[in-house]
This record gives C-alpha cells, structure tokens and sequence, in this order.
C-alpha cells in the first residue's frame, strides 16, 4: 500500500510539475562516479505511462559531467521510450568516460499523461562480468519530502 502512495504521489507531482511552458518536466539524481571511470555501466528501471495523448512519452537519460566541470556525453532512451500502461523494464547501457566525476541519472516526461517508475538502479562492471550496484538515493522513491511534496534524493 506504501508503494500504490507514492507512485500516485510521484504521478501527481509529475502531472503538477508538466504543466510548464514547454510540455516537459524531469527528475534526476548526481552520482560522483570517478572511481568508475572508463568502466562500463547500466542504468535500470521500471516505468509506464497512462495517457490518451499519443505524444506523451517518458525517457531514462544519463549525463556525464568531466573533470574541471566540463560536460560529457549524454544519451537517453529516445529509440525506446516509455508509452505503454503496463509495467517495463527499461536500460541504458554505455561506458564511462575516462576523465569522468560525476553521472546525472534520471527521467524526461513529456506531454500529458501519468508517468510512473520506480526501481531505479545503476551498476558498473568492475571486472568481466562482475557487476557492482552503486547505491541510489531512494531508488523506489519509498521516502518522502511532505513539505516539497517529492521524493527525497531526487531533483525536479
């Protein structure tokens, strides 16, 4: 039941937070990621989307930002976005770059329509098929910030 209140929390903040000039809203998480640099890593998560407009959509993204505060890659799951009302995994997978400190991970919502996730998870190959779970802030948005009404480790 703790889980129904704060996906329908999540909705509602997302449905609140859409309703800017430019149909778009997001929400994301920093992770010094320096130790990993040049390793390969995935980022997880289960998403779905309830909407009648066709052009809503969710994506999972990553952003690296360099050493000396320069930007670096960063890629979404524009091919693969999220649109079904059903339950999904959904990957982001790519290599750390090598001057690497800090990984921005999180969602893009565009449009109108209930966006739900949960279960965000990110892991770094440390050694050939060895993988290491980096540890997210709230990564089922299970914690709450009732005052900001948003769940607490993330950024809107």
């Amino acid at each position: 039941m703790k889980n129904l209140f704060i996906l329908l929390l999540l909705t509602v903040t997302t449905d609140l937070f859409a309703q800017n000039n430019d149909n778009s809203t997001g929400f994301s998480q920093n992770i010094n990621v320096s130790a990993y640099a040049g390793k390969k890593f995935k980022l997880e998560a289960a998403a779905r989307l309830e909407s009648e407009d066709k052009k809503a959509g969710a994506v999972l993204f990553f952003s690296e930002k360099l050493k000396g505060d320069k930007p670096g890659r960063s890629v979404s799951t524009l091919d693969n976005q999220v649109k079904d009302p059903n339950w999904k995994p959904y990957s982001l997978n790519g290599t750390l770059s090598g001057d690497v400190e800090n990984l921005s991970i999180g969602a893009a919502c565009i449009y109108s329509g209930h966006f739900f996730f949960d279960a965000f998870k990110l892991s770094v190959e440390i050694k050939e098929g060895q993988w290491q779970t980096i540890e997210l802030k709230n990564a089922g948005f299970e914690d709450l910030n009732f005052e900001k009404f948003r769940p607490i480790g993330w950024s809107f």
